[in-house]
C-alpha cells in the first residue's frame, strides 16, 4: 500500500468513527434532530416556487398540519422543471436528475440538490464506521461496488438524467476513488462495464463488496465465470487495463482463465464481508450466492431509496438498521391505511416493536410528508431511535385465486417448504404490467 493510500485509509477510519458517534448522539435525542430538520426543510420549501401557496401556515407552518403527499402531487411541476436549472421545490440549483429504478412502475425523476445530497450522505459513513468496528482492517483492501452506468439522457436544460449510484461514484474525489476496484472508464456503457468490471475486480485485492441485492452479487459471480478468455488475454498482454498486475493479481486472473466457478474466498483471501440487502425477497436470493461466498459474512446494507436514505445497519439486529434521526424527517402510519390523513402520521418515538408501518419522508429535496410506498417493521431500538427492516412495497399483494398474500409471506412460505432451491427467486412486474411474476434463476 502506498503512503497516499495509507493516509487516505486513516482519514476514512477517522471520519467514519466520527460519523458513527454522530449517529449515537442523534439516536439519544431524535426529537431535537427531527425538529431541526423540519426547520431546514420548511425554509427550503418557502424559497421555491411550488410550496409558498401550498404550505399550510406559511413561514410558521407546522409539520403536523401538512397533508401527506405522493409522487402524483409533484409529477407535473417536476416535468416542467426539466427545462429549468433551479428546483421549483426548494429554489436550489439542480445538480442531477435521479431516475428511480422503476422496479414496480414507470421510473420517476427527482431533482438532486446540494442540500439533499448533504442529508442522505449522513447515513453511509456511520454504516462504514460500524463495519470498521466489526471487521477491523477491511479498509486495507479495495472496495468492489456496482454503480449504474453513465447517463445516456439529459433534460432540456442540459442536466443529466441517470442513476444516483453513478452520480455518487462520479462525484467522489479522485483520491477517494483510489480505494475502489472500479475506474470511471468502466461505467461508460453497460457493455464496457460487463467487460471491464470482472477484470478490474480480479486485478484488485478486495476487502469488501457492496451491492444492492444478492442478485447483483450473483450476476457478478456469473460475469467472473464468463471472463476466462479476457483474463487469459490480459495475462498474455493482448489487452490492457489501467492497473498494475502484481503476483496476486496474476494468480487470480489465472484462476479465472481456467473457466470454472471459483469461491470468492479463494480469489480474495482478504475479503472481509459482502454488504447487500437481506430483507424481504432478498432473503430468498441469498441462497443463490451461498456456494461462492462460503466463509464470507454477508451483512445487511442500508435501507435507501432515490427519495431518501433511511437506516445505518450496525450489526444488531441483522437484517435491519438504525433509522438515522439526523438524515431526514421520518414519519409513519399504519400499514393498513390506504388514504392517511395528516393526523394519522406519527413520529419515530411512537413506533411499537414488531409492528409494521408505511414510511413518509420530509427532505431537503423539497418533498413534504412524502409517502415512499414502503412497508417497514420495527425490529429493535438503538438508544432512542428505532431499528427498521424493510418488508415490502405497499400494496404489493399477490392474488392466488381466492387467497391474497403479501409478497414477503409468499417468499417465506416458499423458503419453509424447501422450494426456494439454490438459485435466485425474484418477484418482478410481468411484461404486460398487469401483475407480479416469480422468476427462478438457476445458480448452476
Amino acid at each position: 500500500m502506498s503512503l497516499v493510500d495509507a493516509a487516505l485509509r486513516q482519514l476514512t477510519v477517522k471520519a467514519a468513527g466520527k460519523a458513527y458517534q454522530g449517529l449515537v448522539a442523534a439516536a439519544k435525542e431524535p426529537e431535537a434532530h427531527q425538529a431541526r430538520l423540519w426547520e431546514e426543510a420548511r425554509g427550503l420549501a418557502l424559497r421555491g416556487s411550488y410550496w409558498p401557496k401550498r404550505l399550510a401556515g406559511g413561514a410558521r407552518a407546522r409539520l403536523a398540519d401538512q397533508a401527506p403527499t405522493d409522487y402524483e402531487d409533484y409529477r407535473a411541476v417536476l416535468k416542467d422543471a426539466l427545462a429549468a436549472t433551479m428546483s421549483p421545490l426548494t429554489g436550489d440549483p439542480m445538480e442531477f436528475w435521479c431516475a428511480s429504478s422503476g422496479s414496480t412502475a414507470e421510473p420517476k425523476l427527482f431533482p438532486l440538490t446540494k442540500a439533499f445530497r448533504a442529508q442522505y450522505q449522513r447515513v453511509m459513513m456511520p454504516f462504514v464506521g460500524s463495519l470498521l468496528a466489526r471487521f477491523p482492517g477491511y479498509a486495507r483492501g479495495k472496495i468492489m461496488m456496482f454503480p449504474g452506468t453513465d447517463p445516456v439522457a439529459a433534460a432540456p436544460s442540459g442536466i443529466a438524467i441517470g442513476h444516483m449510484s453513478n452520480y455518487n461514484f462520479r462525484r467522489m474525489p479522485a483520491l477517494l476513488r483510489r480505494g475502489y476496484a472500479l475506474t470511471p472508464e468502466a461505467l461508460r456503457t453497460q457493455a464496457v462495464f460487463d467487460d471491464m468490471a470482472p477484470l478490474l475486480a480480479l486485478c484488485a485485492d478486495l476487502g469488501s463488496i457492496f451491492a444492492i441485492t444478492p442478485a447483483s452479487v450473483w450476476s457478478f459471480a456469473q460475469a467472473l465465470e464468463r471472463s476466462g478468455e479476457r483474463a487469459a488475454a490480459l495475462l498474455a498482454g493482448r489487452i490492457s487495463l489501467p492497473v498494475r498486475l502484481d503476483a496476486a493479481a496474476r494468480r487470480r486472473l489465472g484462476l479465472a482463465a481456467a473457466g470454472r466457478a471459483v469461491p470468492f474466498r479463494e480469489l480474495w483471501p482478504n475479503l472481509r464481508f459482502i454488504a447487500c440487502w437481506k430483507s424481504s425477497t432478498c432473503g430468498l436470493q441469498l441462497a443463490s450466492i451461498e456456494r461462492l461466498t462460503a466463509g464470507v459474512p454477508v451483512v445487511d446494507a442500508p435501507y435507501s431509496a432515490t427519495e431518501g436514505w433511511m437506516t445505518a445497519p450496525v450489526g444488531v439486529p441483522d437484517p435491519g438498521g438504525v433509522l438515522h434521526p439526523g438524515a431526514h424527517v421520518f414519519e409513519f402510519f399504519d400499514a393498513g391505511l390506504t388514504r392517511p390523513a395528516a393526523k394519522d402520521l406519527i413520529g419515530m418515538a411512537a413506533l411499537e416493536q414488531g409492528r409494521e408501518y408505511e414510511i413518509a419522508l420530509t427532505t431537503a429535496m423539497g418533498l413534504v410528508r412524502y409517502r415512499l410506498g414502503d412497508v417497514v417493521r420495527v425490529v429493535g431500538r438503538f438508544e432512542r431511535a428505532p431499528c427498521l427492516e424493510f418488508v415490502q412495497k405497499a400494496g404489493q399483494v399477490i392474488s392466488l385465486g381466492q387467497v391474497r398474500v403479501s409478497e414477503t409471506a409468499l417468499a417465506d412460505a416458499l423458503a419453509k417448504a424447501g422450494l426456494a432451491g439454490d438459485g435466485a427467486l425474484v418477484f418482478a412486474p410481468s411484461g404486460a404490467g398487469d401483475g407480479l411474476m416469480l422468476f427462478a434463476v438457476d445458480a448452476a
